[in-house]
């Protein structure tokens, strides 16, 4: 099975969609990520495997490969882990494609399914608004910085359950004080 989430990669100061694909298939259980990923993105594997078991979901006892699509953009840092999460859940039918359609997702994963904190949650939320996604799914930590793009949803997450249970419209966010702009002299 197929699925696909979106995350960004960071370049400078800028950050640029990464359509995550997931791909589960029969054979022999083994995780892979390909598409230019440095060794942080190529470790999410252990990180994710013990979220998901950490969150009462099953690790998909299959061959599973996370495509980082563009291949060309160099792929950095451990905010992937939650995309990826999200992706090996829906391709596993989980989670519905409908329900991660159009959301960013962006979180460093630790192994007890707790979300922490990642640079450039403010570029990535330019950068979804910018392509008319949803919103973007993102640590606690990182909403307010989020939330400083006008016309884009931040859904501020803990925990791996919480993200899982948002998209399955189990569960609403807790209000969060976004960081105040100051005005221009």
């Amino acid at each position: 099975m197929l699925a696909k989430t979106l995350s960004v990669a960071l370049i400078g100061a800028d950050a640029h969609l990464v359509e995550v694909e997931v791909h589960t298939t029969q054979g022999v259980p083994n995780f892979t990520v390909v598409g230019l990923p440095a060794k942080s993105v190529r470790e999410a594997e252990q990180r994710t495997r013990s979220a998901l078991l950490s969150s009462e979901q099953r690790w998909p006892p299959c061959r599973t490969v996370a495509n980082l699509a563009p291949a060309s953009l160099r792929k950095e840092g451990t905010h992937f882990d939650l995309a990826i999460a999200i992706g090996i859940l829906a391709a596993d039918k989980r989670l519905a494609p409908d329900q991660v359609e159009g959301w960013v997702f962006l979180g460093e994963l630790s192994l007890d399914g707790t979300l922490r904190p990642v640079r450039g949650a403010l570029p990535a939320a330019l950068a979804a608004r910018k392509k008319g996604c949803r919103g973007i799914v993102c640590p606690a930590a990182n909403a307010a910085e989020a939330a400083l793009v006008d016309d884009l949803q931040v859904v501020a997450v803990p925990r791996l359950v919480q993200a899982i249970a948002f998209l399955r419209g189990k569960w609403t966010p807790e209000p969060f004080e976004p960081i105040p702009r100051s005005e221009p002299t």
